[in-house]
């Protein structure tokens, strides 16, 4: 629309016509004086950067007709371009004056988009609308590495990154996918959450485009080198350790400029719970952040190293792997089981290196990889049947084949529990545990049994009963050909490297409520998992719970240990009288909390040896004490034994008055007190015992 203003001044012509020049053979229409008022809207500028800010440009509006009152204009953008600009929702036109000024910019964004441009909108009622547009420059760099999924609240019980354990640390996992259009190399560029750096990508790793990469907290050799064409890495720094309840993913390139800042918990982006959070729709640049399972085509809650439907990213070519049989016993020959890995899609021009895993190394091995020759569709491998002697149930065995650029197969078999006897120790009992040195130096479960019995085909575990985590499997160990020592203590500890029988590398007891049980492993594995419903319900040979406070969950029958007054669990429990007892009476405790110092050694600890306590015949009364002209004077009596006195200023620091010498009953005198603000700290024990 085309608006020409015509105007004459002094003129006394009272009608005539108008020439204009009509090239384009554009219809015109000369309309006389109106009688509708119009609005007229511009701006300072034809565009402006999008990091210019809100206030970078200035709105003008003016009016025809009567000015005598003032007039109210309502601004509204288009509805694409909402989000793009922040404008005032009036502008008004103060009374006797034609225009109004307003100031407005553009949001800046972190999406790479290109030029956009924006129509403004003046209203106001009888007046005809105004409309203008300017455009707004992006300043943002095309994404190379989007952050596409994010699982930082594993479900529990669940081996969500294939390494043989379900672990609520190390399943965590960060999906990245590059939309670069080129092959990306991510050598030396780091993934930091919110604390620290978590993961450098190691040199060599590269991702071609539309293809991702995931991070998982951790794993041990049955970490899958990849899923199908995704490569898989374990957290270089040991583990991720994402925030449950939002934290911030920053991924910085090997020049150190940020490429991608994620803020889940923050912004509208939400947390998964039991769940990961996924780019909406999957793999694409500009999509936003919503739960897994409401993704376009999602299948389940997460999907670890694959598309949303469980698809490969960018495979064209694929592989799969099949059994000649589906379940096999494990006193089966060798050659029992012959396995066969296919490709499919390619052109198999080329020899193609396959690698080959077992989840479960100690039911089957596979060979580490196999080559499928140039010309040739397919290969068989051998697979070896462990026959072990633990009475551990059928188990479900996976085995999986990947290569670089392959979409990845798997085959299932179940290995039959054959020939194996459980026979259940006379006696077996959790006798003694420690979750909490303060400074998380030492912890260490000790169990008391029958000297010389049989440990095979039992598990130790600690099982979480704390609010929102009840059924995590926290620690779990798999007795295989141990057996209980001659003095009958076996303890599994980190911190006493020098005693334990079993040597854990860190810390490895939570400090929340746990039930710590020794049961039949076949039972863990019932319904091919770890700790479900059934297995929980299992009987346990025996079990106890440190609680903390509130409404905790309890397993296996287990004899509960009462939280200590800061409503935490006991740092310390112990049995009274070693391997006797089936009540909380028959436990003592140590409360940490309270004292808020020592460890494992300076308490009521006994790692590895006997708990039974003996009370020292030694005691000791104070008939009087008295100052009097500089000296101070204790009378006590501790019947024939010999004591030692020590002196503080400030109960910190002791010193053993007397010169050394053991003192007897009768009067002590210091002829010289220490005098800090007229205090001094006398303590008297039995001669010869550690010092304070």
């Amino acid at each position: 629309t085309v608006v020409f203003t015509l105007a004459a001044f002094n003129s006394e012509t009272t009608g005539g016509s108008f020439d204009i020049e009509n090239s384009g053979g554009v219809g015109i229409n000369i309309l006389g004086v109106s009688s509708v008022p119009t609005l007229t809207i511009t701006t300072d500028q034809s565009s402006y950067g999008e990091a210019d800010g809100t206030s970078a440009g200035e709105i003008i509006v003016s009016r025809t007709g009567d000015v005598s009152a003032p007039l109210t204009v309502s601004l509204s953008v288009d509805a694409a371009n909402v989000g793009d600009v922040s404008i005032p929702a009036t502008i008004t036109i103060a009374a006797d004056d034609f225009e109004g000024f307003a100031s407005f910019g553009p949001e800046d964004d972190s999406e790479a988009e290109p030029t956009e441009s924006i129509l403004l909108t003046a209203m106001a009622p009888g007046f005809v609308d105004a409309i203008t547009s300017f455009d707004i420059l992006d300043n943002d760099t095309p994404s190379t590495l989007l952050i596409n999924e994010v699982l930082s609240d594993p479900p529990a019980d669940v081996d969500v990154n294939g390494d043989g354990v379900a672990d609520t640390g190390d399943d965590e996992f960060l999906e990245f996918v590059n939309v670069s259009g080129a092959l990306l190399d991510l050598s030396g560029w780091t993934v930091a959450d919110g604390i620290t750096l978590r993961h450098t990508f190691p040199n060599g790793s590269l991702l071609e485009d539309g293809c991702a990469i995931v991070v998982t907290g951790a794993g041990g050799v049955s970490l899958p080198a990849f899923v199908g064409t995704t490569v898989i890495q374990a957290a270089s720094s040991g583990g991720l350790s994402l925030n449950n309840a939002g934290d911030t993913i920053t991924v910085t390139d090997s020049s150190g400029q940020t490429v991608q800042i994620l803020a889940y918990g923050a912004d509208g982006v939400p947390v998964g719970v039991d769940g990961s959070i996924n780019l909406n729709p999957d793999l694409a640049d500009g999509s936003s952040y919503t739960l897994h399972n409401e993704v376009v085509n999602a299948v389940g809650d997460f999907s670890f190293g694959t598309a949303v439907d469980g698809s490969d990213p960018c495979a064209t070519e694929f592989l799969a792997v099949t059994l000649n049989v589906s379940s096999v016993s494990e006193t089966g020959a060798a050659g029992t089981v012959i396995g066969t890995v296919t490709r499919t899609g390619g052109d198999n021009v080329a020899a193609l290196v396959v690698s080959l895993l077992s989840n479960d190394l100690s039911e089957l091995i596979v060979p580490v990889q196999v080559t499928i020759p140039a010309g040739v569709a397919s290969m068989d491998f051998d697979i070896t049947i462990v026959d072990d002697s633990q009475v551990d149930g059928d188990r479900v065995v996976e085995i999986s084949a990947g290569a670089f650029g392959v979409a990845s197969g798997s085959f299932a078999i179940t290995v039959v529990d054959a020939g194996d006897v459980f026979v259940e120790p006379e006696l077996l009992v959790i006798n003694e545990v420690w979750t909490d040195d303060n400074i998380d130096e030492v912890d260490y479960i000790e169990l008391f049994g029958t000297p010389g019995a049989s440990l095979s085909g039992l598990s130790l575990v600690a099982v979480s009963g704390a609010a929102g985590f009840e059924g995590t499997l926290n620690y779990s160990f798999e007795f295989t050909d141990e057996t209980i020592p001659a003095d009958g203590f076996f303890l599994i500890a980190s911190g006493l490297d020098a005693t334990a029988d079993v040597i854990e590398s860190d810390v490895f007891l939570p400090n929340f409520t746990q039930t710590y049980a020794i049961v039949r492993t076949a039972d863990l594995y019932v319904e091919g998992g770890i700790l479900t419903a059934s297995s929980l319900a299992a009987t346990a040979i025996d079990a106890v719970a440190l609680l903390s406070a509130g409404d905790p969950t309890v397993y296996y029958g287990a004899t509960e240990i009462s939280p200590n007054a800061g409503g935490f669990p006991q740092s310390l429990a112990f049995r009274l009288v070693d391997g006797v007892g089936t009540t909380s009476a028959d436990w003592g405790f140590q409360d940490n909390f309270l004292l808020a110092f020592g460890s494992a050694e300076d308490l009521l600890s006994t790692p590895g040896v006997g708990n039974v306590r003996t009370a020292s015949p030694y005691s000791v009364s104070i008939t009087d004490s008295f100052y009097s002209a500089g000296t101070f004077s204790i009378i006590f009596d501790a019947g024939a034994t010999l004591s030692d006195i020590y002196v503080s200023t400030n109960l910190v620091d002791f010193d053993l008055a007397m010169n050394g010498a053991s003192v007897p009953s009768g009067t002590y005198v210091d002829s010289n007190p220490p005098a800090v603000d007229g205090r001094a700290f006398y303590l008297i024990q039995e001669a010869g015992t550690e010092a304070p």
